[in-house]
């Protein structure tokens, strides 16, 4: 199927003469269907040249994904990443820490909840946006990153260099007998190892003498439906 691709794409590049440097999305009808493909190809640069993309040649289930929200459903499919272990978001128009993940770099050098992020090496996060915090602060596991925090109790700034680490993204974010022998699990996501985490959950659950269960999927966005089959 890649190679299709990337043989209809020099196919498209020829005919709308483009560059090889350049890279494009190109809406493309293929012979004897009313389907239509995107082409990617990329260039030396490794940036976007949005050429051409009709959404109303698609059918109404299709959806446009940004390359950065792309990404970031990779992330939520794969259920780790590297970073620190914290989610963010703008709180009155500062990058601050929304929750800590218990076990992670963060937690262990003493990030809180509520911790407003001021600086990411040394540049203020003044105006910046979720996006972009996320790329300075997620990386390669086993480098660092240094912030400066501004805490609530604190009189001065406090500084933190954390080293980043693989994160794993439970797909079970709790889990609980509630009463009369029911159980209770809420599901999160669909992630690659969700069936799994999910089968160990319900036999913990089953070890402490649970006859029913109540499986809460409110919230959840979806993700991989093999793991939701299964």
């Amino acid at each position: 199927m890649l190679d299709a691709i990337k043989e209809l794409g020099e196919y498209v590049r020829e005919k709308e003469n483009l560059s090889e440097t350049e890279t494009f999305i190109n809406v493309a009808k293929l012979k004897n269907t009313k389907k239509v493909l995107c082409i990617v190809l990329e260039c030396s640069k490794s940036k976007i040249l949005f050429k051409k993309v009709r959404m109303e040649d698609f059918d109404p289930y299709t959806k446009y994904i940004p390359e950065t929200a792309y990404e970031n459903l990779n992330i939520q499919t794969k259920g780790e990443y590297g970073g620190l272990g914290i989610s963010i978001w703008i709180l009155d128009k500062v990058l601050t820490v929304r929750e800590v993940f218990h076990g992670t770099p963060a937690a262990n050098v003493g990030i809180l909840s509520g911790d407003r992020i001021i600086k990411i090496e040394n540049e203020s996060t003044k105006g910046i946006t979720l996006d972009e915090a996320v790329a300075k602060l997620r990386g390669k596991p086993g480098t660092e990153v240094t912030i400066t925090i501004d805490r609530e109790s604190f009189p001065e700034p406090l500084e933190f260099t954390i080293t980043r680490d693989i994160i794993k993204i439970p797909s079970v974010a709790f889990a609980d007998i509630i009463k009369d022998k029911i159980g209770y699990i809420k599901l999160v996501r669909f992630a690659k190892d969700t069936s799994l985490e999910l089968k160990k959950t319900i036999e913990k659950l089953e070890s402490r003498g649970m006859k029913g269960l109540i499986l809460d999927l409110r919230g959840n966005p979806g993700g991989l439906l093999q793991q939701a089959s299964e």
